[in-house]
């Protein structure tokens, strides 16, 4: 049986038993996202050529998924939110500049 943890955004958080034969009775959290909205958002954003404020003073320049996200802080052992915010920045700029997460950008390149 499969019970419900929490849901943030667009990523949701489940909880159940394993019952496979080297795992009997272990417990599994499963994280399920459907980040294609976000992906979309961002191509079509990315597609416009505007992707900043009207008086040119912000660039919108990326949309992180929320499963991305947490598939980063588990892969780095970071929690992306508590981090100061040049540090911050640095971190998911680095992220961006892998080319599995190109969806993510609202511009061509960073």
């Amino acid at each position: 049986m499969r019970v419900l943890l929490d849901q943030f955004g667009d990523v949701i958080r489940y909880m159940h038993m394993d019952h496979t034969t080297e795992a009997e009775g272990r417990v599994v959290i499963e994280t399920i996202s459907d980040p294609s909205a976000v992906i979309e958002a961002n191509k079509a954003i990315r597609n416009s050529g505007i992707p900043q404020t009207r008086d040119k003073s912000m660039r919108f320049s990326a949309r992180i998924p929320a499963i991305v996200q947490a598939i980063w802080e588990a892969e780095d052992g970071v929690l992306i939110n508590r981090m100061p915010p040049q540090e911050q920045m640095a971190y998911i700029a680095r992220r961006l500049k892998d080319s599995d997460y190109r969806d993510c950008l609202t511009v061509p390149t960073l």
